[in-house]
């Protein structure tokens, strides 16, 4: 562990430079991407908070979610709904948010993805329900939903008026720029206003360890646990009304614990700094570099031979392991992916076909499934919707199994 020389992100919930570097993350990313393609994961010392130490700056995280987001997609997204464990997931969002709010709230959901929390809670009899995305694609699906919808981001807030009910729902563990944010939410929530946060919790991440670093990609930078989410909003005059843990459905198969709070405009203690989160990382980070063993290990021994193999899924996985497994030392003849926005990108000097390109291409080598989180419903798709007989390598180790 050593002292970093700060020259980048001071910590994003109470500004100390003083931090200790827990985790260094590399990725191999497609040609032009605009993120990071390495940070360092590093605790303040004067908070607990763990972030991401990180070159780039907000302008670079609002371009990525306006030109690349992977939300757009119906078929691979999430916040849409589309899939029935993505429904039941924003139906038990509504839920808990409309214990707090009244039906004739002025409702504004800040990253709404594809309008799948917005349309849930119309079903329980709100109706002045507002969404702003930075994804046009995203925006224009919320709009045929029948639900107001505008383009832009925390930076956009400005001339939508005054809200009842903000939502920041699985957002704040994507903004650089966390204290403009905090900012911009304040200005624009009434008086009497509440806010509903929802991020990933940080302090049970190795709990739920279903794929190697899952959790420190290049979209999720800071890793709030319930203490460091009170904080950074009692920071700007918030104090917690209410909320809790949960476990949420990130696919099919697997589960990711969340922390959620109600906040509300009040005077309160300042919470404690946490010291409990570093120790919680530290054991995630034990616990993904020998999942990522086993991983590469398992490689090792599949593709033992093979002149050559197609990887299916240019995800955070996919990228991890281009960096750090014996993937990076394999002819790879394709990259599949089924989401159009990744599509004709180049990875590592090799282009991101479809699948039916795949089919129609007639290549007969072993395809790595590069992913763990959606990694069974890509085997079915395989099979069953293509056709493919090429020999399937998964990742998953034999003792592993899906946190649920």
């Amino acid at each position: 562990m050593s002292v970093l020389d700060w020259k980048h992100r001071a910590c994003p919930v109470c500004e100390s430079t003083d931090a200790e570097s827990l985790h260094e993350q590399r990725f191999l990313l497609p040609e032009g991407h605009p993120l990071a393609d390495r940070y360092t994961v590093v605790c303040c010392r004067g908070c607990g908070f763990v972030y991401a130490d990180i070159v780039i700056d907000q302008a670079k995280f609002d371009a990525f979610y306006a030109d690349c987001s992977k939300y757009e997609d119906a078929g691979t997204a999430t916040g849409g709904g589309f899939a029935a464990w993505d429904q039941q997931r924003l139906r038990d969002t509504a839920q808990e948010i409309a214990k707090w709010a009244p039906k004739d709230a002025r409702v504004l959901d800040i990253g709404c993805a594809n309008g799948g929390l917005l349309a849930e809670l119309r079903k329980l009899g709100f109706s002045r329900l507002t969404g702003i995305d930075p994804s046009p694609a995203c925006v224009r699906n919320t709009a045929r939903l029948g639900l107001e919808s505008k383009k832009g981001s925390f930076s956009d807030l400005a001339g939508l008026g005054r809200f009842d009910l903000i939502i920041v729902s699985h957002v704040l563990e994507h903004v650089h720029d966390l204290r403009s944010a905090l900012e911009a939410i304040r200005r624009i929530l009434a008086p009497a206003g509440l806010v509903y946060a929802e991020t990933p919790d940080a302090s049970r991440y190795h709990q739920f360890i279903v794929a190697p670093f899952q959790d420190f990609n290049t979209e999720h930078i800071n890793h709030f646990s319930a203490t460091c989410l009170a904080r950074l909003f009692h920071n700007f005059g918030f104090a917690r009304a209410g909320g809790g843990a949960k476990n949420v459905q990130s696919s099919r198969d697997s589960l990711t614990p969340a922390v959620f709070g109600i906040f509300h405009r009040a005077t309160s203690a300042a919470p404690r700094k946490d010291d409990d989160l570093r120790e919680c990382i530290l054991a995630y980070i034990e616990g993904s570099r020998k999942l990522l063993r086993q991983i590469d290990a398992q490689l090792d021994e599949n593709l033992l031979g093979s002149p050559a193999v197609i990887v299916w899924g240019t995800g955070q996985l996919t990228m991890k392991l281009l960096c750090e497994s014996s993937l990076a030392r394999q002819n790879i003849a394709a990259f599949v992916d089924s989401n159009p926005i990744n599509q004709g990108k180049s990875l590592r000097g090799v282009r991101v076909i479809s699948p039916q390109d795949l089919s129609e291409s007639g290549l007969d080598h072993p395809i790595v499934i590069g992913s763990l989180l959606h990694g069974r419903d890509i085997t079915d798709a395989i099979r069953a919707k293509y056709g493919l007989a090429n020999r399937l390598i998964e990742l998953r180790p034999a003792e592993a199994s899906p946190a649920r």
